[in-house]
């Protein structure tokens, strides 16, 4: 069968293929990521937190160092990373953030006693610390899937996570109305939700490095994810400035966060494209005679170069202790004790500290 009963025939296969492929594991990662912002939302019900609490700005801040701890300690889902599979690390961090700000939504709607300050410390950690196990899960799989784009795959993902806190507040407004307390519960279901759902879709999959000269328009797809990403948030930012100015109906929240769902589930398209034109190249090549190519065999080396990283280095605790401090190649694989003492492990973490404080002091105070 031809043409339109062609297509028909194996559209169950076609869905497959993308379901399956790394394409649509960056989707999924971006859907996961803009899910994962829930700590940046911090300043949107403190204000509930000290009313019904009857907390003082102290123990805000207490709070908030509390939850900057837990959504920059990463150490955690990077060592279950390296021993468990990206399904395991994402269902922990969805375990993690349910529990965490479920806690404290029932302990804001007095459906349990009020706990004292060190345990809703504990709380917003654990539930703050999920943020580390979705990007691990996300950013590791995406990286490894694309080692050779790993800094545009880094770039997006983590701008949608900059994206997360203004997602957020519009879903809120449309499905609960101008209701603080209820910004908790929905920050508390709503990336549990979403890293069970992808969590089967999320992974490293079997990868063959690109020749020279092959498949130019590898990266097209990133570019289209990039301006795709710019929409959403020059829609958001035009959202909450009309939203500041004028009174919206709860319809009009409802359709205006309809729309930038809409806006979200665009990169799904381009997945569907990309996917169909590479279905439609390996058909075209299977209709002709394959040709035939010699290549060297694999050495033992290389074999151990396409190997996931190591925890320690081999040959067990030794292994550890004399390789920790010979790195690989500027751009390879490090284990983890060697990235821990690497001069440039040193540097991110100066920067880091430096660098995201004053950034997250200002996220913290301003709604």
């Amino acid at each position: 069968m031809a043409g339109g009963g062609e297509v028909a025939m194996c559209m169950p296969a076609f869905v497959a293929r993308v379901v399956r492929g790394r394409w649509f594991v960056v989707f999924a990662s971006m859907v996961v990521m803009a899910a994962s912002g829930s700590t940046y939302s911090f300043a949107l019900y403190s204000k509930e937190l000290r009313h019904t609490l009857g907390y003082n700005q102290q123990t805000l801040n207490t709070l908030s160092f509390f939850k900057d701890l837990g959504t920059n300690v990463g150490i955690v889902s990077g060592l279950v990373q390296q021993v468990a599979p990206t399904w395991a690390v994402l269902l922990i961090g969805a375990g993690m953030n349910l529990v965490g700000y479920l806690m404290i939504y029932l302990a804001l709607t007095a459906r349990t006693a009020a706990p004292p300050v060190w345990l809703m410390c504990l709380y917003i950690c654990v539930g703050a610390n999920a943020l580390t196990f979705s990007n691990t899960g996300a950013l590791v799989s995406c990286v490894k899937n694309f080692p050779e784009s790993r800094g545009i795959v880094i770039g997006l993902l983590k701008g949608f996570v900059g994206l997360s806190s203004a997602i957020y507040t519009q879903l809120y407004l449309a499905i609960y109305g101008d209701n603080a307390k209820s910004l908790v519960l929905l920050i508390a279901w709503l990336p549990a939700a979403v890293y069970i759902f992808f969590v089967h879709t999320i992974r490293v999959l079997p990868y063959a490095r690109r020749r020279d000269g092959e498949d130019t328009d590898h990266d097209q797809p990133f570019f289209c994810f990039l301006y795709m990403s710019i929409a959403l948030a020059s829609y958001l930012l035009v959202m909450i400035v009309v939203q500041k100015q004028v009174q919206f109906s709860h319809a009009a929240y409802v359709v205006g966060a309809t729309a930038m769902l809409i806006i979200l589930f665009l990169p799904l398209g381009v997945v569907v494209r990309t996917e169909y034109k590479a279905a439609s190249r390996l058909q075209k090549s299977l209709q002709q005679p394959p040709a035939m190519t010699v290549e060297e065999p694999t050495t033992t080396a290389e074999k151990a170069d396409e190997s996931s990283p190591p925890l320690c280095g081999g040959r067990g605790g030794l292994g550890c202790i004399t390789n920790m401090f010979k790195p690989p190649a500027l751009g390879e694989d490090y284990s983890i004790m060697q990235a821990l003492v690497s001069v440039e492990m040193l540097v991110l973490f100066i920067i880091s500290v430096f660098g995201i404080g004053g950034t997250l002091t200002a996220i913290d105070n301003m709604a």
